[in-house]
C-alpha cells in the first residue's frame, strides 16, 4: 500500500522551521512510520523541490511517478512524508496525479489569517529586498483566497484527506509548532522528546525603526548578489540577508511594539474580501468554530514611511557594527566609506523624488500634456503606458512632443540653455520660460493613427479592394 503525507504550505507559516526540525530528525521520523526522504536538498526549503517542479502546469506525469516509485522502494514500506511550502499553488492535474497514485493520503497545511499572513509577507518582502507588489492579481493579494485552494484539492482527494491548522502559536501543542506538527502526523506525544530542537530561532524579523530603515535601502540602493569579504559593491552587502540579520537585533522602543507595515484600513479591506470563503472553511473543518473570522485587525496600529535623518544615522550605525562584527574581514574604512554614501544617497533621493512628483504634478495640470496625441505619435507604446512618466524620462530627450501645442525639439532649439542642464523643455517652460516671456511652438509631428483606427481602415481596404 502506498501512503503518503503532503505538508503543502501556506509561505509565512513557520514552514522554514518546520523543514529545519525534519531534516534534523530523519531517523526520529522513520522510528515513528515516517520516511522523510533524503536527497540533495537545502533543509529550509523542504523535501519536495523536484516534486514541485515535475508538477507544475504541463506537469510530466512520468517524472512524478519515477520519484515516487523511488521513494516508496526506499522507504521500505514507510508513509512518505514530503513538505514544500507553496505545492499548494500546483494546479488540478497535480492533485489528481496523488489521487491515483497513492492508496492513502493526508494533506496538512497551516493558515493564517489573512491581515496577519499579509502582514508577516510583506515585512518579509521588505527584509528581503523583495519589490512590493499592491495590485489584487499579484504576490500577495492573489493567494489570500484560501477556499479556493482548499476547494481545490478537496476536489481530487476529498475533505476527510485534508487536516487544516491554525498558524496560532495559542493553538499549537505546548505553543511549539514542530510539536503541533507531529501531532498532526498522529505521533503520540510522549514520543515528541526523542525529536532534536536544536536549532536557533529562524526568520528572526524586524520591527520599526529598524524595518523601515531596509525600506529606504531597497527604495535607493540597487539591488546586486553581495559578498561577503572584500566586496567591491558596497551596496549590495547593505540589500543582502546580512544587513536583516543585524537590523533584526536593533533594539526597540514602546512605539515598535505596535509597529505595522499595513494600515488597519488595508487589512480591513482584505478581511471583508475573503469573510465568506474563511465561514466555508470554518463550517467545513472546525465544525463551524470561527477560526479566521472571529475579530477585525487591532486599531492602534502604528505605520509610519520615513526615518528622521538622526534616526537614520542611529540604525545605520548599529547596522554597521553588527556588519563589522559578521565580516569582520572587510576593510573598515571601505564599509565607512559605503555607509557615508548610503546617507548622502537618502539626502539626494529625498530630493530628487520630491522634485520629480512636483514636476509630474505640474505637466499633468498644465493642459499642455494630452495622452491620446502622445500614443498617437508614439505607437510603439506598451497600452498601459505611464505616458507622463516616459515623457519625464524619456520622451523629452527623443524629442517626443507632449501634445499639439508643444514642440520639445523647437524649444530646445529656440533656447538651447535649457539643453546644459538636461532638462525637460516643458517643465523648463512651465517653471521659468512662461513668465520670462518665452514661446512654445506647436507640434509639427503629423498625427497618426490610432490602434482603432488602424483596425478600421485595414477592415475598409479590403472590403473597397
Amino acid at each position: 500500500m502506498k501512503k503518503a503525507v503532503f505538508h503543502i504550505g501556506y509561505p509565512k507559516t513557520g514552514t522554514t522551521t518546520l523543514q529545519h526540525f525534519l531534516a534534523d530528525n530523519i531517523d526520529a521520523l522513520r522510528a515513528c512510520g515516517y520516511y522523510y526522504a533524503e536527497r540533495t536538498f537545502i533543509s529550509h526549503v523542504g523535501n519536495a523541490s523536484d516534486i514541485y517542479i515535475a508538477g507544475l502546469p504541463g506537469f510530466d506525469p512520468g517524472k512524478l511517478k519515477k520519484i515516487f516509485d523511488e521513494d516508496v522502494e526506499k522507504s521500505g514500506g514507510l508513509t512518505l512524508l514530503y513538505s514544500h511550502e507553496i505545492l499548494f499553488n500546483l494546479a488540478n492535474d497535480f492533485y489528481a496525479f496523488l489521487a491515483d497514485y497513492f492508496d492513502e493520503i493526508k494533506i496538512i497545511v497551516y493558515l493564517r489569517r489573512q491581515d496577519k499572513w499579509l502582514e508577516s509577507y510583506k515585512r518579509w518582502q521588505i527584509s528581503a529586498g523583495v519589490p512590493m507588489k499592491e495590485s489584487k492579481r499579484e504576490v500577495p493579494y492573489c493567494m489570500t483566497d484560501y477556499h479556493k485552494a482548499i476547494k481545490k484539492v478537496a476536489k481530487h482527494l476529498g475533505e476527510s484527506s485534508i487536516l487544516i491548522r491554525p498558524f496560532e502559536r495559542k493553538q499549537f501543542y505546548k505553543e511549539n509548532i514542530n510539536y503541533d506538527f507531529l501531532g498532526a502526523l498522529g505521533i503520540e506525544s510522549d514520543r515528541f522528546d526523542t525529536f532534536k530542537h536544536s536549532r536557533e530561532t529562524l526568520n528572526i524579523s524586524m520591527n520599526g525603526q529598524a524595518l523601515v530603515f531596509k525600506k529606504l535601502i531597497n527604495r535607493y540602493l540597487p539591488l546586486r548578489p553581495y559578498q561577503l569579504k572584500n566586496s567591491k559593491d558596497i551596496f549590495g552587502t547593505w540589500r543582502g540577508t546580512h544587513i536583516s540579520k543585524a537590523l533584526g537585533a536593533f533594539p526597540l522602543d514602546a512605539s515598535d511594539k505596535a509597529f505595522q507595515v499595513m494600515s488597519y484600513v488595508e487589512k480591513a479591506a482584505v478581511l471583508r474580501d475573503v469573510e465568506a470563503g474563511n465561514r466555508a472553511i470554518e463550517k467545513q473543518f472546525f465544525g463551524g468554530e470561527a477560526m479566521y473570522s472571529e475579530s477585525m485587525p487591532e486599531k492602534d496600529i502604528v505605520s509610519y514611511d520615513d526615518l528622521e535623518p538622526e534616526q537614520i544615522k542611529e540604525v545605520a550605525a548599529f547596522a554597521f557594527k553588527g556588519l563589522m562584527d559578521k565580516l569582520g574581514g572587510v576593510n573598515k574604512e571601505y564599509l565607512l566609506a559605503g555607509v557615508a554614501a548610503a546617507l548622502d544617497a537618502f539626502d539626494e533621493y529625498d530630493r530628487y523624488f520630491k522634485l520629480f512628483n512636483d514636476d509630474r504634478e505640474l505637466v499633468k495640470k498644465s493642459g499642455f500634456f494630452d495622452e491620446v496625441f502622445y500614443f498617437r505619435t508614439n505607437p510603439v507604446l506598451p497600452e498601459k503606458t505611464d505616458v507622463i512618466l516616459h515623457y519625464l524620462m524619456i520622451g523629452h530627450k527623443e524629442n517626443a512632443d507632449p501634445s499639439e501645442k508643444f514642440s520639445t525639439e523647437r524649444y530646445k532649439l529656440d533656447y538651447p540653455e535649457v539643453c546644459e542642464y538636461d532638462m525637460c523643455p516643458l517643465v523648463h517652460y512651465l517653471r521659468f520660460g512662461k513668465s520670462e516671456g518665452k514661446k512654445p511652438q506647436p507640434s509639427e509631428k503629423p498625427k497618426q493613427k490610432s490602434r482603432v483606427e488602424k483596425a478600421i481602415s485595414k477592415v475598409l481596404n479590403k472590403v473597397f479592394d
